[in-house]
């Protein structure tokens, strides 16, 4: 697998230790959420110093852990960068503005446009740009020979009014909720450590890192938020296709009894994935619990084969245990057949036949297994719940009616009394 290929490499470059390269990292992109690294802890203040510190931490408390792997942050030095630093007093003594200095300067550099031209059979205008020859913009004495028009239209020199620093700077600079953000993340080899672990860890031992860096935020992401944030989804999504499913049903059997009877297969179907996963020692996965959600659509259909001709026989005069039988009997070759077709549809992405995609082999595996399990078990059960349901309903119904018809004598007599009364 791509995890032992990446763990022989990491080795083989451990013991190298390849001259030329400041680090070497290692990264296997995942397909789908959880997606990013496992461990992603944010940083949020105002100066780079203070985040590269708290940031640096994080790194070296990480180091020492066991399972955590590709320890780093990204606060990254870039190029040397000229800063221009403008001396407001004497800016200001010449008529200038930071605004127009920095303007000039850039339209030196970059090019300002000073006219558009075109030409008579040309559908578009072109710019003319001005701008310094690139040769004298690669040196920093046209720095000194720079001019800036001040707001009466004199020249004034750059180097009179500021002057030129060179200093590192950063190759990115990247913000959360509006402040600067400083990222310590770290991978984890599944078979020493967790994500949550790692997290919780962390956690636990830098508890009081914001009451010592006051105005600094530490929040605690990466592949745990992302999981969280997908369940979440997920439960939004299971619960709009249940109540859409149950929707459905009451408005074609126009009851609210007879659908919770139908969907009862949905949790026989939960049990075969368990089932499945565990016999084919395999993660439950996001994906599978994709597959979960599309399966309570699929694994209905053959309860509601059932359910529905057992009604229709009983509408045609038939008893209930006649019906039900029935219903077994001539219902079970569409009952399998409509089973057989959909799992041998999905057999080669669950199975990889003539070639698998592994991303989609957990939803495939879970529809597939889910619903051949609820298939077998809503042959025998759907058939005893429907019948216990209908038993429990005849005698809610009949006690109703008793009850209705005791009330009824005992208050006769009464309303006929008044009624003589009145009289």
């Amino acid at each position: 697998e791509a995890r032992d290929i990446m763990e022989d490499l990491r080795k083989t470059v451990e013991k190298a230790k390849m001259p030329g390269f400041e680090k070497v990292a290692f990264f296997i992109p995942e397909h789908g959420p959880p997606k990013g690294k496992a461990v992603a802890v944010r940083i949020r203040g105002e100066r780079f110093e203070v985040l590269h510190e708290m940031a640096e931490k994080f790194v070296d408390y990480m180091s020492g852990i066991k399972g955590a792997l590709d320890i780093d942050h990204d606060y990254r030095m870039g190029k040397d960068e000229l800063r221009i630093v403008v001396d407001e007093e004497k800016a200001a003594a010449a008529y200038l503005t930071v605004g127009g200095i920095a303007a000039n300067v850039r339209t030196a550099f970059k090019g300002g446009v000073a006219t558009e031209i075109k030409q008579s059979k040309a559908e578009e205008e072109i710019d003319v740009l001005v701008r310094f020859p690139q040769e004298r913009t690669n040196t920093l004495e046209i720095f000194d020979s720079l001019l800036i028009p001040n707001t009466y239209g004199k020249l004034i020199p750059l180097k009179k009014v500021a002057h030129i620093e060179k200093k590192d700077a950063i190759s990115t600079i990247r913000h959360l909720d509006g402040k600067r953000v400083v990222t310590a993340m770290a991978g984890v080899d599944k078979k020493n450590m967790t994500s949550i672990k790692l997290n919780q860890m962390l956690a636990k031992k830098f508890k009081n890192i914001e009451s010592d860096y006051v105005g600094y935020t530490v929040k605690y992401g990466g592949e745990q938020e992302e999981t969280k944030e997908s369940m979440e989804s997920f439960a939004r999504a299971f619960l709009l296709s249940f109540f859409l499913i149950f929707m459905i049903l009451a408005s074609n059997f126009r009851s609210l009894v007879q659908p919770l009877v139908v969907m009862l297969a949905i949790p026989f179907g939960f049990v075969g994935v368990v089932l499945a996963f565990i016999a084919h020692n395999m993660p439950l996965s996001f994906m599978a619990l994709l597959g979960i959600v599309g399966l309570t659509g699929v694994v209905v259909n053959d309860s509601i084969v059932l359910v529905d001709f057992i009604n229709r026989m009983r509408l045609g005069g038939a008893d209930r245990r006649e019906s039900i039988v029935k219903a077994g009997q001539l219902r079970l070759r569409p009952v399998l057949l409509t089973t057989i077709t959909t799992c041998l549809g999905l057999a080669p992405v669950a199975y990889g036949i003539g070639g698998g995609d592994p991303f989609l082999r957990p939803a495939a595996m879970a529809i597939s297994w889910g619903l051949v399990f609820a298939t077998g078990l809503t042959l025998v059960i759907i058939p005893c719940i429907y019948a216990i349901i209908d038993d429990v309903t005849i005698k809610i119904t009949h006690h109703t009616t008793v009850k209705m018809a005791k009330n009824g004598r005992k208050d006769g007599p009464a309303y006929v009394d008044d009624k003589k009364n009145s009289t």
